[in-house]
């Protein structure tokens, strides 16, 4: 469990499925994704996995859910994957419902996992990438002091759509804002 000023980063648990499925449902919450918007059977599937994965020896993908503290109600995820255990780099992502949204929660969480992995894990390097039209998931990245490293255009199809897409990193010398 990683804790932050309003947030607690914890594992899934089985339950969580509803409140994971209350956003991931949402066409409109799911526009930028290659996933959704997700059936119910999707949802606890994801959920499962997330499970899983923490179960893993050595952990490669810390998919954990964000709670807000004091109310002690999931609002959203967020992952921090490795490909390898010998890899020192990761695959930043989070998603936070959006009655929750623009209230620097995303940003928050995806800091302390940046925290964890560079002091805990000891990567050298932390990425994410996102749709371009994305500006909102773009923000928190440059919060966070992520520089963009690339856009590729005409990258993958997305629900029907052919997208570009942005790829920002950071590494522990440039140290993350939340």
């Amino acid at each position: 469990m990683i804790e932050t000023n309003r947030l607690l980063l914890r594992p899934y648990v089985v339950e969580d499925w509803a409140h994971v499925h209350a956003y991931a449902a949402i066409p409109e919450f799911t526009r930028f994704e290659v996933w959704g918007p997700n059936s119910v059977e999707d949802t606890k599937r994801f959920v499962g996995e997330c499970i899983a994965s923490m179960s893993e020896h050595p952990i490669l993908g810390y998919q954990l859910a964000v709670v807000l503290r004091d109310a002690d109600r999931l609002i959203g995820g967020c992952t921090l994957r490795r490909k390898h255990v010998e890899i020192q780099e990761a695959f930043l992502g989070y998603a936070i419902n959006p009655d929750f949204q623009c209230k620097g929660y995303a940003t928050e969480a995806a800091a302390a996992l940046v925290e964890f992995g560079f002091n805990s894990l000891r990567l050298v390097r932390i990425y994410a990438e996102c749709n371009a039209q994305n500006v909102a998931s773009r923000r928190v990245m440059e919060k966070l002091g992520m520089r963009m490293v690339s856009v590729r255009e005409n990258y993958k199809e997305v629900k029907g759509v052919i997208i570009d897409s942005c790829e920002y990193e950071l590494r522990p010398t440039a140290s993350p804002r939340g």
